[in-house]
């Protein structure tokens, strides 16, 4: 078998037979964000944070290990239920480091990788950094909010609203939201 695969020959000059291969199990479909992970935004909030009328949640893809110590990392996302594709997005991620690990992965975080984006203080959280831009198109802001509490850290992103100040007031919201959710934690 191994042969085949390789294209090489057996010692008699012949090739092994070929060999049926089992039908590779299908890929794990995202789930949908009724995750309990996922519910401390709803569709409500996350509207309100958005400035639409109505949000609706992205599908929830699970949680996912990440280094430096194989921590638990997931994100949940909203966006604009309106038929405009381009409308607004809000996603946050949680990271779940061990305690020895909680100021690197903070450092990695908090240390803008925001260029071009003018930073603010969101006073969210033990600390917290954020960043406020505007957008590839015109008339249409974003901003990220990197923030910790004792054990988990956090970065939301609000991308597509059509001010600064609804960007910055957006992810704000977020960040509060989930900084209340978790206490200090």
């Amino acid at each position: 078998m191994l042969l085949v695969a390789c294209n090489k020959k057996d010692r008699d000059g012949g090739s092994e037979p070929p060999v049926a291969t089992p039908p590779s199990a299908p890929a794990k479909a995202p789930t949908p964000i009724a995750d309990k992970d996922c519910a401390t935004i709803d569709g409500d909030a996350a509207a309100a944070i958005l400035g639409v009328p109505k949000a609706r949640p992205t599908p929830y893809a699970g949680h996912q290990k990440l280094p430096p110590d194989n921590m638990d990392v997931f994100a949940c996302s909203y966006v604009d239920a309106s038929p405009d594709p381009a409308g607004p997005t809000l996603q946050y991620t949680t990271f779940s480091p061990i305690p020895a690990d909680v100021a690197s992965v903070w450092q990695s975080r908090e240390t803008g990788r925001h260029e071009r984006m003018q930073s603010f203080a969101p006073n969210v959280g033990d600390a917290s950094a954020g960043w406020v831009s505007d957008n590839a198109r015109p008339a249409e802001f974003g901003a990220v909010i990197a923030f910790r509490t004792a054990n988990k850290i956090f970065e939301v992103q609000v991308s597509r609203l059509r001010s600064a100040e609804a960007a910055k007031s957006g992810a704000v919201k977020a960040a509060t939201i989930l900084q209340k959710a978790v206490g200090s934690g």
